[in-house]
């Protein structure tokens, strides 16, 4: 009989059967062919090495920049915090809007073009800009997912927030709806939004309160308990403020919170962080985190308590 081998498949071919079977699941077998039947069965051969174990498919990781930013950006971002590694596939958004300045923290060694998710100023936003930009990203998370995590940074931070809670949204999706019409049918269900975001050093131009005041948008939604979030905020980031607010607005039980040392960035500093990376990789394997002292929780409110860390920057609240 005559057997061939075309590009990974196996044809056999006097008895009309064609089946494709990647080459690497050949090596070491003896394969039999029922030529009556097309059947194939592949019997191990006592002779060869056991074979390798299956490899675990990569986990896929939706990365969005922040303003005035790029994929190198976010490349050098994720590669600080240890996610660019072999069992990762990053899938590197741009922002619809490209921008000629770079934004706050990309260094003159970082070349342009560079893009932006939204208008810079309170002034320029509209509804309609917002939305289109949710429009865009519910399209890639439609075409190019499911995806296991996702990551923002800034300004892409605060959208991956938006992303994790618009299914409860119900002033957004109300509004999204009938601007474009039948665009989240399989965009938000929960296997293309992932099993958790790392946001990091979440932040707008100006007070969320403010955009919400501008657009006529109600409150946020209660809460988005179903995906867990990692908050990564600079100690010395002058949107601290902003990026603690918007953790604490998730009011999450799977809330978690780390601050990084330095400003609004992720730089090789946090590359040296073994905490932090113990973290990630904790967060990223679906763990709750990584172990931290007795927590002395501390009350802030009548409904709020909050304990920190010191020795390593982490809050929960």
């Amino acid at each position: 009989m005559l057997l061939q081998i075309i590009e990974g498949e196996v044809i056999c071919g006097d008895c009309l059967y064609h089946r494709a079977i990647p080459l690497c699941n050949l090596q070491g077998l003896w394969v039999d062919f029922n030529t009556s039947r097309s059947v194939i069965s592949a019997l191990p051969n006592p002779m060869a090495a056991p074979s390798p174990a299956i490899a675990s498919p990569p986990i896929r990781l939706l990365a969005l920049h922040g303003s005035g930013s790029n994929r190198q950006v976010t490349q050098l971002q994720l590669n600080n915090l240890g996610l660019l590694r072999p069992q990762y596939h990053i899938f590197y958004l741009h922002g619809p809007r490209p921008l000629d300045q770079p934004g706050l923290g990309v260094g003159a060694e970082i070349p342009g073009p560079w893009y932006g998710w939204l208008p810079r100023t309170l002034e320029q936003i509209t509804l309609e800009a917002l939305l289109d930009t949710l429009h865009y990203l519910l399209r890639v998370l439609e075409q190019e997912g499911p995806f296991d995590y996702l990551f923002g940074f800034s300004e892409g931070g605060w959208l991956v927030s938006l992303l994790c809670g618009l299914s409860q949204d119900e002033w957004l999706l109300r509004a999204l709806s009938q601007r474009h019409p039948g665009a989240m049918a399989t965009a938000l269900q929960p296997d293309r939004l992932g099993r958790g975001a790392i946001i990091a050093c979440a932040a707008l131009a100006f007070p969320l309160w403010q955009l919400r005041s501008a657009l006529g948008w109600g409150a946020g939604p209660a809460g988005v308990p179903q995906i867990p979030s990692l908050h990564l905020i600079g100690q010395q980031d002058p949107h601290r403020p902003w990026s603690e607010a918007l953790a604490l607005a998730m009011n999450s039980t799977h809330t978690q919170v780390y601050y990084l040392q330095g400003g609004h960035g992720v730089d090789q500093t946090q590359a040296r962080d073994p905490i932090l990376q113990a973290l990630i990789d904790d967060f990223m394997a679906g763990g709750a985190g990584a172990s931290t002292p007795t927590l002395h929780w501390r009350k802030t409110s009548g409904l709020s308590s909050r304990a920190v860390v010191d020795k390593i920057g982490r809050a929960h609240v």
